[in-house]
């Protein structure tokens, strides 16, 4: 069996306008890590923050998963360096549920249109989060004190299912690479 670890990995310019973020990657939330550095690598002005985890003999999940409520810059040597002020920010996420759940704070209307491109690129349910729904609370990515919304102006929290993250990660991170491009 591996070893438990720990690994934080960091792009960024400070000219950046764009961050890409996946707090619990390796084996908490699988794939996501690869996300944000796809979504990096494709724009001209993305940094990208990634913590990955595994653990040995427990759950990596059960072991080091903060919500992203709780995670701050001080408990991570690399994040401390990403700032704030970025005009967009991206969550990549892992849920149990199936699909695509769009939340975070940019408008409902531009987060219709990036669900609908995930769909039509994967073949996916994409659901827009909605105030109030069921997932809202743990999912929508709206609170002030979510480490995404402290770094960027504007932010999209994608809540993932595992097909969602096993057959279509680089696709919905390119995705979301255009669109963000394209705001």
């Amino acid at each position: 069996m591996a070893e438990q670890s720990t690994q934080e990995s960091l792009i960024h310019d400070t000219d950046d306008q764009v961050v890409a973020l996946a707090p619990h990657g390796g084996e908490m939330e699988p794939h996501t890590d690869d996300q944000a550095i796809v979504m990096a690598d494709s724009m001209d002005a993305c940094s990208a923050w990634t913590f990955r985890a595994y653990a040995a003999e427990t759950s990596a999940y059960d072991e080091f998963h903060e919500t992203s409520t709780e995670i701050t810059p001080d408990g991570y040597q690399l994040l401390r360096k990403v700032g704030d002020g970025f005009e967009y920010g991206v969550a990549f996420h892992g849920y149990k549920y199936s699909g695509v759940y769009v939340g975070g704070t940019l408008d409902r209307e531009r987060r219709e249109r990036l669900a609908e491109r995930i769909e039509t690129e994967t073949g996916l349910e994409a659901t827009v989060a909605r105030r109030g729904d069921e997932l809202w609370a743990d999912y929508g990515g709206t609170h002030r004190r979510n480490l995404l919304n402290r770094l960027a102006a504007e932010t999209l929290q994608l809540e993932q299912g595992e097909l969602a993250r096993e057959g279509h990660a680089e696709s919905i991170a390119i995705t979301v690479a255009d669109f963000v491009e394209d705001l």
